[in-house]
């Protein structure tokens, strides 16, 4: 899978048909167990544009494919079995699957990383090993679809792209564990070649440079850090981060900072033991560290309470562009010394790309962080409390192998972590959409949010509308994503410029049956979105689909302004579908905005009071209005932002929609 779509079975390699056969098959590994609906897979393998047969397609793939895997070997067919319109899933243990032992194997040497980094490194090594001989992506994931009538399929490309950050982290985390082992000669030319592969990354930068400076070389890595700046300057426009900056000025300063640590203690019942009375001096009070002898295992109840935020992450950072002037403020914020610790508030309105925003730090700077959300039902300050805690412990090796039973009655044992984190480094901590957390009692701050921070700890907090929520805190700061800001001007142009050109056999093709320049077609579309780069991606999306939610045969200066007049586009789109019924459409979408966590297509259809055929085809119509995710081995569905939760708020009586759930529920429905 990480390198082609291949079945080997009794040592033989299975033949799986044509392009389409393969990459259903892709969908299905990708899965790793889950059952995908039907009309999922329709509308991956033909990118929304299906045939008139497409269902009887899939099913004729799936039928083919476990003829293939019969004759492999007796009794393989049951991998796939037989699920029809609900669906289809491939059974098969995670130990044969390449990709998913590369998984495990990064999974498994997470927690040791700082504890034990030889063993760390040794299982990372293993899980590159997973993409062949060489370790590395070569010509990139699923190769032996290049060239085939699907190589330009958005879920084939949106995966690839996947698969290929995985594997960069996972190379990241390999050469770090490998750097504080004091290999730093061995990896000095690996470190090389990828600060001089695109585009540049000031994480791998930043090792090059110490691994050079330990092994006295002290010039190059200076010569590294000037090389790195210019192609930022050249390419990008923005100078280095200030943690780069910084690491330069210590190596012309020669800091003893920058020597290799000593190595660790022995793993003896001494070695623990003086670790643990050393860092129970400056635990929390109340909080003491775990006793001797109980940490030679890796914390497993600290890594079990962090909350995954990485698909959303990866999904909000896959088209970002722009903000490069708004970064480099951010950092410089941090370095005044006015401000030396604090809340940095970051607001503007629905759609304007802030959660995007702090996704893109978090992944660049590997901040601690946490995404609240109605839609999903994280709002809570107990979640809050144990995700950052836990975070904190695992990034800064904390002395702690779980988090103590009070950790989340209030903010004492956050503080006192931020206190021992802080005294290493600077500590930033991102947090988006706090108006999302539940309510605060009165005096007290959302999510326990301490007044006071420690030296050299910032909170960067996103928010739509500061002042309709009360914050108490000693130190802040505030910077506003304004839609009327030349620079979002200019980010909203570039994000159009990328799509054309992402997508520029279908746009194409687009905008001539439309009758429209490119130019024209820009410049139209950044005045009729009033800035948001919400509004954007559904109108792209839809225009280059032909779906809900496009020009509907109009012209695209006939689109509405802004997105909440998009939104009731949408409803007047859905009354010229003979298929659609608009108010049972949006009385369906209605429980998923009042329901706090993502609904199953079963359980949707009882809170609704529909038929599950009539709930699939709405969620079809409007799927790329919706997140999925698993919830308990099947799909579960949620509304894609708070904005149009708020549009269906307007629309609909949602006292109304609350009642009909609980009589489903007092009904014994749910």
């Amino acid at each position: 899978m990480l390198e082609a779509v291949m079945v080997q079975l009794a040592g033989r390699r299975v033949p799986l048909g044509d392009a389409k056969h393969r990459l259903m098959l892709a969908m299905l590994v990708a899965a790793e167990g889950r059952l995908i609906p039907t009309g999922q897979l329709i509308d991956q393998i033909w990118d929304g544009d299906p045939p008139r047969t497409a269902r009887n397609l899939v099913h004729s793939y799936a039928s083919d494919l476990r003829r293939s895997l019969a004759a492999g070997r007796e009794g393989s067919a049951e991998m796939l079995p037989r699920h029809h319109d609900g669906g289809y899933q491939l059974l098969v243990s995670r130990e044969n699957v390449d990709l998913c032992r590369f998984r495990d194997l990064r999974a498994r040497a997470r927690p040791l990383a700082r504890n034990d980094d030889a063993q760390a490194a040794a299982l990372l090594r293993q899980a590159l090993s997973q993409w062949g001989a060489g370790g590395g992506p070569g010509g990139g994931p699923l190769t032996d679809m290049n060239g085939t009538p699907v190589a330009d399929c958005r879920w084939l490309q949106a995966y690839r792209h996947t698969l290929r950050e995985e594997h960069r982290a996972t190379l990241i985390e390999r050469l770090k564990a490998e750097l504080r082992l004091g290999e730093h000669e061995r990896i000095t030319a690996e470190l090389a070649d990828l600060a001089a592969a695109d585009p540049p990354d000031e994480r791998i930068a930043g090792m090059l440079l110490i691994a050079c400076y330990r092994s006295g070389r002290q010039g190059e890595a200076t010569l590294a850090y000037q090389r790195t700046r210019k192609r930022l300057l050249t390419e990008l426009g923005v100078e280095p981060g200030p943690d780069l900056r910084d690491l330069h000025q210590k190596i012309l300063n020669q800091d003893p900072q920058l020597d290799l640590p000593a190595a660790p203690e022995a793993r003896t019942e001494v070695g623990r033991a003086d670790r643990s009375e050393l860092l129970t001096a400056t635990a929390p009070a109340g909080h003491p560290t775990a006793p001797a002898g109980q940490r030679a295992a890796p914390a497993e109840q600290i890594v079990a309470a962090v909350t995954d935020f990485s698909t959303l992450i990866a999904e909000r950072t896959e088209d970002f562009v722009g903000r490069r002037q708004f970064g480099a403020l951010l950092w410089k914020t941090f370095d005044d010394a006015a401000f030396r610790s604090g809340y940095l508030f970051v607001s503007g309105e629905p759609g304007i790309g802030k959660t995007a925003l702090l996704a893109k730090l978090v992944r660049e700077r590997e901040l601690v962080h946490h995404f609240n959300s109605v839609l999903t039902g994280i709002t809570s300050r107990e979640k809050f409390l144990r995700n950052i805690c836990a975070q904190l412990v695992l990034r800064f090796d904390l002395a702690y192998e779980r988090l103590p039973a009070d950790s989340t009655s209030d903010s004492s044992f956050l503080l006192g972590l931020l206190a021992q984190a802080s005294a290493r480094q600077r500590v930033v901590i991102a947090v988006d959409a706090i108006d999302e957390a539940a309510m605060a009692e009165e005096a007290q701050n959302r999510l326990f949010l301490p007044p006071t921070l420690p030296p050299d700890v910032f909170f960067v907090v996103t928010t739509r509308h500061p002042e309709d929520m009360e914050f108490y805190v000693d130190e802040r700061r505030d910077m506003l994503l304004d839609e009327r800001d030349p620079e979002n001007g200019a980010d909203l142009r570039e994000y159009l410029n990328m799509f054309l050109e992402r997508h520029r056999r279908a746009m194409t093709r687009r905008l001539a049956a439309l009758g429209i320049s490119e130019r024209a077609f820009v410049e139209t579309l950044v005045d009729r979105s009033e800035g948001n780069f919400m509004y954007l991606r559904h109108v792209l999306r839809a225009i280059r689909d032909g779906t809900l939610g496009g020009t509907g045969g109009g012209r695209v200066g006939e689109l509405p302004r802004g997105l909440k007049a998009y939104y009731a586009h949408l409803e007047q789109q859905l009354v010229r579908l003979a298929s659609a019924d608009p108010d049972r459409d949006l009385a369906i979408l209605g429980v998923l905005a009042a329901w706090p966590a993502p609904l199953t297509v079963p359980r949707l259809s009882r809170f609704a009071g529909e038929r599950v055929s009539l709930t699939r085809g709405v969620l079809r119509r409007w799927a790329p209005f919706l997140n999925e995710s698993p919830v308990g081995g099947e799909p579960g569905y949620a509304l894609y932002h708070a904005s149009f939760r708020e549009f269906l708020a307007e629309r609909l009586d949602m006292s109304d929609v609350r009642a009909r759930i609980a009589r489903a529920i007092e009904g014994g429905q749910a």
